[in-house]
């Protein structure tokens, strides 16, 4: 009996320092090996304040409901031309065509109310215009980006869309020289051109204006239907104060 617990300790002793001896030389073949990773930019359009929902400059994060923006570089990625083109890819947005026309719903609700710089432009469900003929019109190359507010307006507009509203803001004069362009085509004889040039007048950067100018044909799956656009929209800014700020601008 004593020489099989003799035999069991030596055994076990042994197991722990085979274990131990695994264990060293595992942990031995371990090297730190010090690398140091690319850096990496990252570049995207930050929207700092809108005023669609309260009329206030809050931030997206600030602003007490759902809201969408739709940046200018996004507008340009996306190549659409329309308000049409560029809603069809909003969250929570639903674009209805009806013969040419387009109808926006957000919420189960139509929106009619639709914006320019936070100004009501356009209500295509009103009395005067029961067609609700709208927005399909509307040319993207004159805005900046386009917000989008999901739910009840009855904070800032008297109508109180319970749907929501699209406020679409305008290009404004630059300090910096800029001009782009493009041309695009497409099936239907679809083509079109832009060229948007902006800059200050003079040297001390008080007075500033942009101009936009486009032209556009395309025909249609249905016989004899075709349509033309043409459109010329220009602004200047005047600093005639530091604090005093002159915009007159026309399409």
């Amino acid at each position: 009996m004593n020489n099989i617990q003799y035999l069991n300790t030596i055994t076990l002793f042994s197991s722990i320092c085979l274990l131990g001896y695994s264990q060293y030389g595992y942990a031995a073949q371990i090297q730190t090996i010090d690398t140091q990773l690319p850096t990496m930019t990252l570049e995207a359009e930050k929207s700092s304040s809108m005023k669609t929902a309260t009329g206030l400059d809050l931030s997206l994060k600030e602003t007490p409901q759902s809201v969408s923006v739709i940046a200018e570089q996004t507008l340009k990625q996306q190549g659409g031309t329309s308000l049409a083109d560029a809603l069809k890819r909003t969250t929570g947005i639903n674009v209805i065509r009806d013969s040419g026309r387009y109808r926006f719903q957000s919420r189960g609700f139509y929106i009619d109310q639709i914006e320019e710089d936070g100004l009501s432009s356009t209500v295509p469900g009103a009395a005067s215009n029961p067609f609700r003929t709208a927005s399909s019109s509307t040319e993207l190359d004159i805005y900046d980006h386009i917000e989008v507010l999901r739910g009840a307006t009855g904070l800032t507009q008297a109508n109180s869309e319970p749907g929501g509203t699209i406020n679409a803001v305008r290009k404004h004069p630059t300090e910096d020289f800029q001009m782009h362009g493009y041309l695009q085509g497409g099936r239907w004889n679809h083509a079109r051109s832009m060229l948007d040039i902006s800059g200050a007048l003079n040297q001390n950067n008080r007075v500033r204006a942009r101009t936009v100018a486009a032209i556009g044909h395309a025909d249609s799956f249905k016989q004899d239907v075709s349509n033309d656009t043409a459109l010329l929209y220009s602004v200047f800014d005047f600093d005639l104060t530091p604090a005093t700020l002159l915009r007159w601008g026309a399409m």
